[in-house]
C-alpha cells in the first residue's frame, strides 16, 4: 500500500494568493505555505509612526526570531515524514524538541514591555502549543510512519491523514494567534508593521 504523503495545508484558503484546492505535490505545497508564513508574520519589524523606536523593535524581534526558529525546525521534521526513515525523523524530532526548549527559556526570562505582557504571553502560548504537538500528534505520526511496510494498514493511513490535518489546524491557530498579538502590540504602542523583504534569522 502506498503511504499517504504529507499534505498539511491542502485545501486551506487562509493564505493568499495561493490556492491549495488542487494538491498534487503535497510536500512542496506545505513548504511553500511555511515560507509564506515566515515572510508575512515572522519577518515583521516594528517602526514607530513619525520616527524609529528601537526598543519596541528589539522586543518584537526577540520574540519573532524564536517563532522563526521553531517553525523552521517543524518544517524540517515534516519534510522528514516523506522519507519514512526512522533515524531521520528521530533526528529532526530531537532538533525541534531542543529548539522549543531553548525558545521557551528565552521567552520565559523576558520581561513585559512597559507593563504590557500580552505579546510575550502569546509567544509562550505558541511555543507551548508546539511543545504539545511534538509530544502528541508528531510523535504518533512518526510511530505510524516508522512501521515496516508489512504492518502498514489502511487504518494507519486513515489515522495519518487525520493527524496531518490536526497538525495543520493547530499550527495555523498558533500562528494566527501570535500574529494578532503582534498587531495588538503595535497598535497599543502606536507602531506600524512593515514586512521585511528579506526574512530575518
Amino acid at each position: 500500500m502506498d503511504r499517504v504523503s504529507l499534505y498539511v495545508g491542502c485545501g486551506l484558503s487562509v493564505i493568499k494568493p495561493f490556492s491549495f484546492s488542487d494538491c498534487h505535490d503535497l510536500r512542496s505545497l506545505y513548504s511553500m505555505k511555511s515560507r509564506i508564513y515566515l515572510s508575512l508574520f515572522a519577518g515583521m519589524t516594528l517602526m514607530a509612526c513619525g520616527g524609529p523606536s528601537m526598543k519596541p523593535e528589539v522586543y518584537n524581534d526577540s520574540l519573532v526570531v524564536q517563532q522563526i526558529r521553531v517553525v523552521e525546525k517543524a518544517d524540517e521534521l515534516q519534510d522528514a515524514f516523506d522519507s519514512y526513515v526512522e533515524a531521520e525523523m528521530r533526528m529532526r524530532h530531537q532538533e525541534l524538541s531542543r529548539q522549543i526548549e531553548t525558545s521557551l527559556k528565552h521567552v520565559e526570562v523576558m520581561k513585559a514591555y512597559e507593563d504590557d505582557d500580552a505579546f510575550r504571553q502569546s509567544a509562550l502560548a505558541m511555543l507551548k502549543g508546539y511543545e504539545n504537538l511534538i509530544k502528541k500528534e508528531y510523535t504518533e505520526a512518526e510511530k505510524i510512519l516508522a512501521q515496516p511496510d508489512s504492518l502498514y494498514s489502511e487504518g494507519d493511513e486513515a489515522r495519518l491523514e487525520m493527524l496531518y490535518k490536526q497538525i495543520d489546524k493547530l499550527s495555523d491557530e498558533l500562528t494566527s494567534n501570535f500574529k494578532r498579538a503582534q498587531e495588538d502590540f503595535a497598535r497599543k504602542h502606536k507602531l506600524s508593521l512593515k514586512t521585511d523583504s528579506v526574512q530575518k534569522k
